[in-house]
């Protein structure tokens, strides 16, 4: 990627990540969590919760603490099987950072726009461990 942006080993991954997401056009800059500004997964998962498609919500842990942040939803389907029948049935989940929110638990709920969703099963992290990839249900 840096050849094709014409940049050099010197450039951080942070600043290759900011000039990828500048030449996409979309008129945001990356700013990656601190801890992880050296992590290229960790900054380009920082870009992608900030650009279009991407939501502000309200997390809302059980115990009643509230994080500000962002996600990112997604609706596939599912193939469940039942005898030997396949039944295709929606699902409605998202996907949460980490950096945001550390721990989320079936039960907590996520506010988005007027819509209240509970989190059911249990959340997974996605392969490099950065965001977490949640099922849902409306609240």
């Amino acid at each position: 990627m840096r050849t094709a942006l014409g940049l050099g080993s010197d450039v951080s991954d942070a600043a290759v990540v900011d000039a990828y997401v500048a030449s996409l056009g979309f008129g945001i800059t990356v700013r990656p969590p601190s801890p992880a500004a050296s992590d290229p997964f960790a900054a380009a998962a920082a870009a992608l919760f900030r650009a279009p498609g991407s939501v502000a919500a309200i997390y809302t842990t059980k115990n009643g603490d509230t994080i500000s942040t962002r996600a990112i939803r997604g609706q596939p389907d599912a193939v469940s099987r039942f005898g030997g029948a396949s039944i295709v049935q929606a699902t409605n989940g998202l996907q949460l950072l980490r950096g945001d929110v550390p721990a989320p638990q079936a039960g907590d709920q996520i506010v988005i726009g007027q819509e209240v969703l509970t989190i059911t099963g249990e959340p997974m992290l996605d392969d490099e461990r950065v965001s977490w990839n949640c099922t849902t249900d409306p609240a």
